[in-house]
């Protein structure tokens, strides 16, 4: 594209032509929707306008739209002067107050590679939990903890009733008693917990129709005292004649709560075990005269302690071969 201009040079006059670059421009009039007040047991749609205000063909790459929604563009090439359809639906399924999600459109646009548009408003709730999932972090092999979840009724015409409360898993158990907007359930985990994340999921059920159930995620987290270094037991089996080799295992207290090794269990009568006290108040367990063969592979070494946290350890053993281990 040229643009005209006009320029004097020693008192002349000239007209000179000055080239601009040619390319693709991204556009909307309207990047943002107001869907104002919505309740949040449905989703909201809306298309926007995208334009090519440039000069050459606009190439629209990928989209990118926030958790919850889905969005698909009308055209992937849009020509110079011309638009396509983008549409949007929201979900405000368990969504409250204020909403602002953004939407990306990626193209060819040198300038804007992403464009954003925008669904603003209300996630209104005639009925909402407070949480809406339940996480009790990390806890204890021994610990009992509870957290409350608020059902709370906002709409004022509406009136319901929870009939029944089900838990999927043993490791935790759920009660609820009225209150003057609702329910208060109480959640309380069952130890002892396994290790690592324990999850679960509550459901709600109620005599509503318009609203016959509400599921809730669970998860709790042992965070055990014991802390054993390594956690796996590697054995690399050569080729040839195979060779004896030592390993060790430290295993100490992070509370530096006191506790007695009692026994120590390798997988073959081989094995030789010594055990030493560390300064920290910890152990090293010692097992020489291991023979890396592949039968080894998947078996464990068990360690009992009297710590609650610890009362049976299992290292699991894990066999390499030689070029694997390189």
């Amino acid at each position: 594209m040229t643009i005209p201009k006009l320029c004097e040079i020693g008192g002349l006059i000239l007209l000179l032509t000055l080239s601009t670059q040619a390319g693709p421009k991204i556009g909307c009039k309207e990047p943002d929707y107001q869907f104002g007040d919505k309740p949040n047991i449905g989703s909201t749609e809306h298309t926007f306008l995208i334009e090519n205000q440039g000069d050459v063909p606009l190439q629209i790459g990928k989209i990118r739209a926030c958790c919850g929604a889905s969005a698909s563009i009308g055209a992937q090439i849009i020509l110079p002067g011309s638009n396509t359809t983008f549409n949007i639906n929201l979900s405000l399924q368990g969504r409250k107050g204020e909403q602002r999600k953004s939407f990306y459109i990626g193209s060819n646009d040198p300038n804007q590679p992403y464009f954003q548009v925008r669904m603003i408003g209300n996630a209104t709730a005639e009925v909402f939990l407070d949480p809406a999932n339940v996480d009790f972090g990390q806890l204890r092999l021994t610990s009992e903890a509870d957290k409350t979840v608020r059902f709370v009724c906002a709409g004022t015409n509406l009136t319901l009733a929870i009939t029944n409360l089900v838990v999927d898993t043993v490791q935790f158990t759920a009660k609820c008693e009225r209150t003057n907007d609702g329910y208060r359930i109480k959640v309380r985990t069952v130890p002892p917990l396994k290790p690592g994340v324990t999850q679960g999921n509550m459901r709600i059920l109620t005599d509503s129709a318009k609203y016959p159930r509400f599921d809730v995620h669970l998860a709790a987290t042992l965070a055990s005292d014991i802390q054993v270094v390594p956690q796996e037991i590697v054995l690399v089996e050569k080729s040839g004649k195979p060779e004896a080799v030592d390993r060790y295992v430290a295993i100490r207290s992070k509370s530096n709560k006191p506790f007695k090794i009692l026994k120590v269990e390798p997988p073959e009568d081989g094995i030789e075990v010594k055990i030493r006290n560390l300064a920290a108040g910890g152990y090293t367990c010692e097992m020489s005269n291991i023979l890396p063969f592949k039968e080894l592979d998947g078996k464990k070494v068990i360690i009992s302690t009297d710590h609650e946290d610890g009362k049976q350890i299992a290292i699991p053993i894990r066999v390499v071969s030689e070029q694997a281990a390189k």
